[in-house]
């Protein structure tokens, strides 16, 4: 496979995870531009501290991995240690917001809500050819 293929899978694959979880990464969304207000960068790692101050209480998962794909977040080009329970230490992106954010002030939904969030960030990849490895349906 083509290194353009493989991309489009990962996009399909982070596309599928993120529409799977919608609440929850509407509230990681909040939770990340609050805690960049306040601070000016923020990584995963600060989000699952503030989920945890804030009595939130995520199942993490591959929906995680689009937190910051959107136009609104910028990489700064420095990573931190992750210090959560069984980070194993690992580094992460700190992430900028270049956005304009609406909702700060917007209540966190602790639990699954079905209220959609905007999904113009999924992209439209094609499926893989009969036989191909990694087919989705």
């Amino acid at each position: 496979m083509s290194l353009e293929r493989e991309e489009q899978l990962k996009l399909r694959g982070m596309a599928q995870a993120a529409a799977s979880n919608t609440s929850q990464l509407r509230t990681a969304r909040i939770l990340a531009r609050r805690i960049a207000s306040r601070v000016g960068v923020v990584s995963a790692d600060d989000i699952r501290e503030e989920a945890k101050g804030s009595g939130v209480k995520f199942v993490w998962g591959n929906w995680a991995g689009s937190i910051f794909k959107t136009p609104d977040w910028s990489a700064t080009g420095r990573f931190v240690k992750a210090t959560h329970e069984g980070s194993r230490a690992r580094m992460v992106r700190e992430w900028r917001y270049v956005g304009t954010a609406r909702d700060l002030d917007e209540p966190i939904r602790t639990v699954m809500d079905d209220q959609p969030i905007r999904a113009d960030y999924l992209v439209d990849v094609p499926k893989p050819a009969l036989g191909d490895v990694g087919d989705f349906d």
